[in-house]
């Protein structure tokens, strides 16, 4: 969306006349935004890694389908906080929906809004299984922490890197560890 910054004044203005509009009006498309790079490639073969859960949270066993990528990920923004789907072009999850799965990405990014994203989508019953993040993310734990949603971070291999979108993986967390196995590879 193209923006400029003026006066609380001339904003209101011009969202009641947009003939008072001056100038050229650039349009963009989708193509036009920023492109996310990754750099994951396919994973073969058995994977178990170790990292941390909350101390929030005394233990629980997940198992779901994987939504996983090494770009970071915000929920406001990113994510359309009624359906679950991540909408961002160029995104690797672009299209994908959390519902349901084990959400695994490097940290969140943006706003500290988007915690509050990712409780309504809780509370709509659209949220993640089980949210991995590489780094802590102070985004996205405590709204895990008050949801309830199990949570992991800093694991000695690169979760990211490690589990291919889609596996099926398993954690659990056990005095304050988390063991995270992908029990089948796509």
């Amino acid at each position: 969306m193209p923006t400029s910054v003026a006066r609380l004044e001339e904003c209101v203005a011009h969202a009641f006349d947009p003939n008072l509009l001056k100038g050229r009006v650039e349009l963009h498309s989708s193509q036009d935004r920023p492109q996310h790079r990754s750099n994951k490639s396919k994973r073969e073969g058995e994977s178990s890694i170790i990292g941390q859960g909350l101390a929030s949270q005394e233990s629980w066993v997940v198992r779901g389908k994987a939504l996983c990528s090494d770009v970071p990920l915000t929920f406001l923004g990113f994510v359309n906080r009624d359906t679950g789907v991540v909408e961002e072009t160029g995104h690797p999850l672009d299209g994908e929906a959390l519902d349901g799965r084990v959400v695994i990405f490097p940290k969140g990014s943006g706003s500290t809004v988007a915690p509050y994203v990712l409780m309504g989508l809780a509370y709509t019953g659209v949220g993640p299984l089980a949210v991995v993040n590489r780094d802590v993310c102070t985004l996205t734990m405590p709204a895990c922490s008050l949801l309830g949603i199990p949570y992991a971070h800093s694991f000695d291999e690169d979760p990211c890197l490690e589990v291919n979108d889609g596996d099926e993986v398993e954690m659990k967390l056990e005095n304050g560890i988390v063991t995270l196995t992908v029990i089948e590879r796509v």
